[in-house]
């Protein structure tokens, strides 16, 4: 791995330099911002973009531009206009990009979706995500993302943070405004339908479950094993989809991290996009349905697309 990583921009000493010790990066490619590395000349195949969301759109241009692959951390960006800015760009510098939808490079995930073919004509689509109520508390009331204008700042002391920061307050004081209960429906052309509940008041911590209608079978699945009951035969049938190697280390997300940066580094060895389960014109299409779902909840109406 040390011959892999190559280069680091970080703003936090002890991260920056834990980075370069571990993968003996050189000097010249160490840097404390990442203006700083956008201004030197490319000495990469693909850049790791993990900044703040509201940095992506700028950091992710300025990569594209001299002609890094991407790896973005998700949300593409927390506007449609810089949304567009980004696909733009890879697609102006012919570079990949490839957008950290975690869960949809997880075995379980194309499972599923391997799956759908087999019901016939899906009707209907029912998607659960429990949030959990620690994790609501800790990133959404109290965290970096509990306020849609502002961001919580680095502190260097847990007494401090707790101290003078969010993360002490009672979470039922707090002035946080993000959604902690939402449906979105979504109709399709075709006639099918889709829903998307997300709830924060729940014990299951990210637990998805999901129900897909055919017309011909349906599908159960509580994120680790998928049920297949077919109409016409009446056979049950479950998968427990593959994890990870036992040696690695990329166990987040249900293995699912594992899977996104093989799927990466899998599209760039072998310059093919197509590869990518989730590229630049896959991610905009999604993002640009997240952001009507949430014009359709702050103005209560139907938003068609």
């Amino acid at each position: 791995m040390a011959d892999l990583v190559v280069g680091v921009a970080e703003p936090q000493t002890y991260w920056r330099e834990f980075m370069t010790s571990t993968y003996k990066i050189a000097p010249e490619n160490v840097f404390s911002d990442w203006k700083e590395a956008a201004k030197v000349a490319k000495f990469a195949d693909a850049v790791i973009i993990a900044t703040q969301d509201a940095m992506h759109a700028d950091n992710a241009v300025a990569f594209a531009d001299l002609g890094y692959h991407i790896l973005l951390e998700k949300p593409m960006a927390v506007t449609k206009e810089d949304c567009l800015r980004i696909y733009e760009a890879t697609q102006r510098n012919n570079v990949m990009l490839s957008v950290c939808h975690v869960m949809r490079c997880s075995p379980y995930s194309q499972k599923l979706r391997e799956l759908c073919g087999r019901i016939g004509k899906v009707v209907n689509i029912q998607h659960l995500e429990p949030v959990g109520f620690w994790h609501q508390v800790h990133s959404f009331v109290r965290g970096n993302w509990s306020r849609q204008d502002t961001a919580t700042p680095n502190v260097d002391t847990i007494t401090e943070a707790l101290r003078t920061g969010p993360y002490g307050r009672c979470v039922y004081s707090c002035d946080n405004d993000v959604v902690d209960n939402q449906v979105v429906t979504f109709q399709y052309k075709d006639g099918s339908t889709a829903s998307f509940t997300m709830v924060a008041f729940t014990e299951s911590q990210c637990a998805r479950k999901t129900k897909v209608f055919g017309t011909t079978g349906e599908l159960t699945g509580d994120g680790t094993t998928i049920r297949h009951f077919d109409f016409l035969t009446r056979v049950v049938t479950e998968y427990t989809p593959s994890a990870p190697p036992a040696t690695s280390k990329l166990r987040g997300h249900g293995g699912a991290d594992y899977f996104l940066v093989e799927n990466f580094v899998e599209g760039v060895r072998t310059n093919n996009p197509e590869v990518l389960m989730t590229g630049a014109a896959e991610s905009l299409k999604s993002h640009l349905m997240v952001f009507a779902a949430e014009e359709a909840r702050l103005k209560d109406t139907v938003i068609p697309l």
